[in-house]
Parts: structure tokens; sequence; C-alpha cells
């Protein structure tokens, strides 16, 4: 299964917007078997690059993300050397307007830059984050040729030291 995009119902009116963020039944139509184990949240400034970040099985995660305030470019690398989809790029511009979840396979690179000052992204995974699993690619590397659409970037260390991605 590769990534795409849910889009949710909202219910608009006098006293604002409601919307189920999470169904387990919605996520069944779509036929993904996803038990949520984990949920991580992070508040980032402008300019920000998160990732590319992904665990080794048998830690592997699916995600389920969306943006809660703010504005992102969210980027996977397909990486199922078993696939004929690998070294594929998806990218989407996601945002707080508009209510959706970015399903995210197992078996995929995910990084995000973010667009607007103090944006809240939050990720359900169905395992939980182990540390010997984690791995990652620099974001920057010259072989996926990323624009990030931020200016004056800010990247962690740890993320900036990532080796390269290669096809």
């Amino acid at each position: 299964m590769n990534p795409f995009i849910i889009n949710l119902n909202t219910y608009t009116d006098t006293r604002g917007i409601f919307y189920e963020s999470y169904k387990n039944i919605l996520l069944k139509e779509y036929n993904i078997d996803f038990n949520i184990e984990q949920e991580n949240t992070s508040i980032s400034h402008k300019n920000v690059i998160r990732g590319f970040h992904y665990q080794v099985k048998p830690y592997s995660q699916a995600k389920l993300l969306t943006v809660l305030k703010g504005k992102i470019k969210d980027v996977l690398i397909d990486i199922r050397k078993t696939e004929n989809t690998y070294g594929r790029i998806w990218e989407y511009e996601l945002n707080s307007n508009i209510k959706q979840l970015l399903y995210i396979p197992k078996g995929f690179a995910h990084g995000y830059s973010v667009l607007e000052d103090n944006t809240i992204v939050s990720y359900k995974t169905d395992a939980l984050y182990n540390k010997d699993s984690e791995r990652g690619f620099n974001p920057l590397s010259s072989t996926l040729n990323i624009d990030w659409k931020v200016n004056n970037r800010c990247i962690s260390d740890k993320d900036i030291s990532l080796k390269t991605f290669i096809f």
C-alpha cells in the first residue's frame, strides 16, 4: 500500500468547527488495519525541517499524521526495496484549515518542513518508538533534490548528520 490522504468530514456552525479526527471504521473503509500504540505531537517554528526518519523491523511504524495548527510540506520516501516504487518520493502540503489524515505505511522514511510559525503536527503510530531501530536520511541529500519551501532552514544536528539517501 502507498501513502494517501483521507479527507475528514467537518461540521461548521456559529460555535466553530467539529470533526472526528480519528475513527477506526473510517480506516477499515480504506483497508487500513491500524492499532494506535503511541501518539506524538511537535510544535515547530517556521523554517524547521524534521526528518527523514523511520524504524526498521520489528519496530517498523505506520503513521496517521494531521496538522492541528499551521502548515507543512510533508515528504515521504519509499524505502521498501522489494517494491517497484523504491525511491519514489511523495510530497504533500498539509494545513490545519483542511481537515485531513495522511496515511504513511510501514516502509516509508518521513520528513517535513514547517511553513508557518507555531505549527502543531500530531501523528499516531502503530508501534512504539524504539531508539535502537531508528534510522534516517539527511533531508538535504543531494540525491533527493527536494525543495523544502523554507528559507533560513533550521535542522537538528542529528538530522543533518544522517547518511545520504542512495537509490
